[in-house]
């Protein structure tokens, strides 16, 4: 008896000890449990916006499903402010091999997408990939110049003790 009291004891204190969340202004998905921030202050460039996010120690969001697609461009409207407008920066991007786009967060072959029509076409070496958060359809876009657009940013959870929260 007294071992099954010390092992309950012992992990209930684990389990209160240790917990995953999302840091600062990042907010947790019901799909997969990572952490997201609209970036909604200025637009940038697709490089910038890349560069940003891994300073925070995230990528430009990747979306690999229908639901998670619903998700973040429900989060993207609610959360995005002047001076951004329906269109926003996602992780997709062909600038290692051109016509194959990979996720920037693990350099995955995109398999869902929801391609504007006639997009991708590479029109002036497009190699990012913008969403228009009206009708959720993306489009290939200049790495670094021309265009710039708000974002989402994307991370893992932050596990933290009890005593840092």
């Amino acid at each position: 008896m007294a071992v099954l009291l010390t092992l309950s004891v012992l992990l209930a204190t684990s389990a209160a000890i240790v917990s995953a969340g999302c840091p600062g202004s990042f907010i947790e998905s019901p799909y997969g449990g990572n952490c997201y921030e609209v970036h909604r202050s200025k637009k940038y460039y697709c490089k910038d916006a890349r560069n940003i996010c891994q300073n925070d120690g995230a990528w430009l969001v990747s979306i690999r499903d229908g639901d998670s697609m619903k998700w973040i461009n429900g989060l993207y409207k609610e959360y995005k402010r002047s001076p951004c407008n329906q269109y926003y920066w996602i992780g997709a991007n062909d600038l290692n091999k051109e016509g194959h786009f990979v996720w920037q967060e693990d350099g995955n072959e995109i398999k869902y997408h929801f391609w504007e029509g006639g997009e991708p076409n590479n029109k002036d070496n497009e190699d990012c990939v913008r969403v228009n958060s009206d009708n959720f359809e993306w489009n290939d876009e200049d790495y670094d110049r021309s265009r710039e657009y708000c974002f989402v940013c994307e991370k893992y959870p932050t596990f933290l003790s009890e005593d840092s929260e």
